[in-house]
């Protein structure tokens, strides 16, 4: 909830300086942060998220997840980075709609990925899916990527459909 609540201040702030309703005593020196900056930031947060998914993997045995993820500090600096870089960016044309899409469907992923990442952890108990305990970190960390990214689009198409249902569009609204 924590990350709604700065993202939805960071949002706001870069709305109202693209539209000029910007206070000029409402300043911050994070606001001023680079691409340059803010992509090496992600990169290391990034990194470092991944080496405490390696360190997982073998004091724990976790695989394709980090533990306690959202709670982490490099996944809290990731998130306000990439809200600060995606907010300067200007989009037009098709990704301006996809964005759109996505946009007003973020908390009906929010809502359900929880759900889309449990069924993943279950179907990784499948023996077909097995081989992915004895996969290299490379290939892990890719498979990892792919899946959560099909975990991603399942809600999206999940929170998309159900935003056309009257009565539970309400649940999948902000």
């Amino acid at each position: 909830m924590l990350y709604f609540l700065i993202g939805g201040m960071i949002g706001r702030y870069l709305k109202q300086k693209q539209t000029g309703e910007l206070d000029a005593d409402v300043h911050h020196p994070l606001f001023d942060i680079s691409w340059g900056e803010a992509s090496a930031g992600i990169v290391v947060c990034y990194a470092l998220t991944l080496l405490i998914q390696r360190y997982q993997h073998a004091t724990h045995g976790t695989n394709l997840t980090v533990e306690n993820g959202y709670w982490l500090l490099p996944s809290f600096v990731a998130t306000i980075l990439i809200l600060l870089v995606l907010g300067r960016v200007n989009i037009q044309g098709i990704w301006a709609k996809v964005f759109q899409v996505i946009g007003m469907n973020t908390f009906g992923v929010y809502m359900l990925h929880l759900v889309g990442l449990v069924l993943l952890s279950r179907l990784q108990a499948l023996p077909w899916l097995q081989f992915m305990g004895n996969l290299n970190s490379v290939a892990v960390t890719l498979l990892n990527v792919v899946l959560c990214g099909c975990v991603f689009a399942i809600c999206l198409a999940v929170s998309v459909l159900f935003r056309k249902i009257p009565y539970i569009n309400r649940l999948f609204a902000l």
